[in-house]
């Protein structure tokens, strides 16, 4: 379960970052001096790396457990350990920790508490059917 206007908006910004990385590096100098290109290289394969990430990023329900994936970590969390789903104001890196008053993301309720998942972020008419889909597929009451 992911909203695929977002990962597809923040594919497109790293993308954009890499390539623009890849222009600055491979920037052709005059002159008889020897270009360092390598340190550059770090600014083009850290975006390439997030952007194939992003196709990976979501919720994954399984017969035993549910598997939250982020940008950058992953959650797995047991599946009857899943209390309920419910949508939350969007907080994270696109609006610097901010809560914002459009977005919304899902979050997870557990026996340990809410994990709130940022990569599966949407309007809220749409991340209430992305929260009601998922706790469906979870046999979640509502």
């Amino acid at each position: 379960m992911y909203n695929p206007v977002l990962l597809c908006s923040a594919i497109a910004v790293l993308l954009l970052f890499a390539l623009a990385a890849l222009g600055g590096v491979l920037d052709p100098t005059e002159g008889v001096d020897e270009p360092q290109w390598w340190p550059g290289l770090g600014f083009v394969v850290i975006p390439l790396a997030l952007a194939v990430r992003g196709v990976f990023t979501g919720i994954i329900v399984t017969d035993s457990e549910v598997v939250l994936r982020g940008w950058l970590r992953t959650r797995r969390v047991p599946r009857n350990g899943v209390l309920g789903v419910r949508t939350v104001a969007y907080s994270g890196v696109w609006n610097r920790g901010g809560q914002s008053r459009v977005f919304r993301m899902l979050a997870v309720q557990t026996a340990d508490g809410t994990v709130e998942i940022p990569t599966v972020a949407a309007r809220k008419a749409k991340a209430k059917r992305l929260a009601s889909a998922l706790e469906n597929a979870l046999s979640v009451p509502e």
